[in-house]
């Protein structure tokens, strides 16, 4: 039972490190919001030709939103949304 326990723990560590060890993480709080927010904008700029432009920005308007509205783990997640159609660090 034990290796059993052992070897689903090591499984989802190795799984969580493959599918995210270099993204960023964003708190769902103030902080997090903001800290997303200048992670969208960067990757704007970077990405000013970008063809999901016009999507990125309206989930960065949501984000925006809900962030403001103290809804901060939806506010995030609509900025990772954008940073993910804009192809930046997520």
């Amino acid at each position: 039972m034990r290796n059993l326990i052992a070897i689903a723990t090591l499984s989802s560590a190795l799984a969580f490190a493959a599918s995210g060890a270099s993204a960023e993480t964003f708190a769902a709080n103030l902080g997090g919001c903001t800290h997303a927010a200048e992670a969208v904008r960067d990757a704007m700029s970077a990405n000013a030709s970008s063809a999901n432009m016009a999507e990125a920005q309206k989930e960065q308007g949501y984000g925006r939103q809900f962030c403001n509205n103290q809804l901060y783990d939806r506010g995030v997640a609509h900025y990772q949304r954008a940073l993910d159609l804009l192809g930046g660090k997520s």
